[in-house]
This record gives structure tokens, C-alpha cells and sequence, in this order.
């Protein structure tokens, strides 16, 4: 894993943020290394274009 992976992608969220985007997340998934996490990513990816879809 790359070291600051997590900081770099919360600092991410935080300028989305900060610029006005507040339909943005961050999940931090326990127990999966980076090449582990494709199954377990897809599912959240899934849960999260639902929640668009439903909204129009």
C-alpha cells in the first residue's frame, strides 16, 4: 500500500467539500489491500448510483 493513500483521498473529499460539492464520500474498508478491495468497491459503487438514480 502507498503511504498517505487515505490522507491524500480525505484531503480530496475535503476540497470537494470545501468547493461545494456535498454529495461526496469516503469509505475507508477494513481487511483489504488495494488489489482485494475490486469486490467490496463494486458493491458500494452500486449502493451509491442507486442513491443518484433514485434522487432524479
Amino acid at each position: 500500500e502507498l503511504l498517505g493513500r487515505y490522507e491524500e483521498n480525505a484531503y480530496f473529499v475535503r476540497m470537494m467539500k470545501l468547493a461545494g460539492n456535498k454529495n461526496i464520500s469516503l469509505y475507508e474498508l477494513q481487511g483489504f489491500s488495494h488489489g482485494s478491495m475490486n469486490l467490496p468497491g463494486i458493491h458500494l459503487m452500486y449502493q451509491e448510483i442507486g442513491k443518484i438514480l433514485n434522487k432524479k
